[in-house]
């Protein structure tokens, strides 16, 4: 698809962060200091069917200005993105072993390895931890604020929060509903979905019209409630949420919508992937807009994968607009069909 001219005001607001990546495919090649995050990947999924879309975020003042100006070429708004007065250490490390398997510690040792050098920037590196439970009470650096959106971003009509910390979840959607924004759809964090938080997840959950979540940080929130997946997916709607999509580990979808008690599963649809880690991020966005665009939450799910796909065939948000012309809307179809009711 090609880049289309960016209208005056969003119609969706994607919440989320940026990152700089160190990424060694499976087949040995290196793609060092390019943009990445769960902002932009988002936002390219939700624009590949309909825009513009404004993108909440924060960076330091390290962080590349051009990366974000080329991605209004896509119908992508980077107005929301807040410059801080200090720099942010958002540099990711992806070693990849496997089409979908890869490490994220030690840089060094995985260079050394396949005999190439380290690269200057990574030196130093420590990844980010993801052992440490949230507390509920603290906001990540990078998070971004409801303060840091311009006036328009309140006229549009739906948002997407990409995996944040708690607080930033429950504040941003509260925030956001005292515009016009009404459809709301979350990726829930692995690192808050934990027994200990169960009082608490309804303040995240409430009115969302979809949340999405991997199927192991689902089964980590009910441990020691059920083992029973359509048990665990239809528990976590019971927060308040119309629909919820489990990714589950074996690829295979799950969606459930609460009001009419109904399941469906999408199937595995396998390709060779070379981003496996942002891919996830753009399902979001494609889910958002294909709820808006059709109001049926399985045409919303197709949407998703089809951009969940082509994200992970991209290392630039803006490949996942170069798809040959035709098989976005094919994928869309082959996926829609094979979506059934369980």
């Amino acid at each position: 698809m090609p880049p289309r001219e960016l209208p005056i005001h969003p119609k969706y607001v994607v919440a989320g962060n940026f990152t700089r990546d160190f990424i060694v495919t499976a087949s040995h090649q290196p793609c060092l200091d390019i943009m990445g995050g769960s902002a932009p990947f988002a936002a390219a999924g939700c624009a590949l069917w309909d825009g513009p879309v404004g993108i909440l975020a924060r960076v330091g003042e390290d962080y590349p200005a051009d990366w974000l100006a080329s991605l209004s070429k896509w119908r992508m708004d980077t107005r929301g993105v807040k410059m801080l007065p200090h720099s942010l250490d958002v540099r990711r490390f992806y070693g990849y072993t496997r089409d979908d398997t890869y490490q994220i510690n030690s840089p060094a040792r995985f260079f050394a390895e396949m005999d190439y050098p380290l690269p200057v920037a990574l030196m130093n590196y420590n990844p980010p931890s993801v052992e440490i439970a949230d507390d509920l009470r603290s906001r990540g650096q990078s998070s971004p604020m409801i303060g840091d959106a311009p006036p328009d971003y309140h006229d549009a009509i739906a948002a997407h929060l990409c995996q944040l910390d708690f607080i930033s979840h429950s504040v941003l959607q509260t925030m956001l509903r005292t515009g016009q924004i009404k459809t709301i759809t979350l990726e829930l964090g692995p690192r808050y979905m934990l027994p200990m938080h169960w009082n608490s997840m309804r303040n995240v959950l409430a009115g969302l019209s979809c949340a999405s979540v991997d199927e192991s940080a689902a089964r980590a929130f009910f441990r020691g409630r059920t083992n029973d997946l359509r048990e665990i997916t239809a528990g976590l709607a019971a927060f308040g949420c119309e629909h919820v999509v489990v990714h589950q580990q074996d690829g295979q979808k799950l969606l459930y919508q609460q009001s009419t008690g109904r399941f469906w599963q999408a199937p595995v649809y396998r390709i060779p992937r070379i981003n496996h880690h942002s891919s996830r991020h753009a399902f979001g966005g494609g889910f958002l807009a294909g709820y808006l665009l059709t109001y049926d939450p399985t045409r919303a799910l197709a949407h998703g994968m089809v951009s969940e796909l082509l994200a992970a065939d991209s290392l630039h948000p803006g490949d996942i607009f170069s798809s040959l012309p035709g098989l976005t809307e094919a994928r869309l179809q082959v996926l829609s069909d094979k979506i059934m009711p369980i």
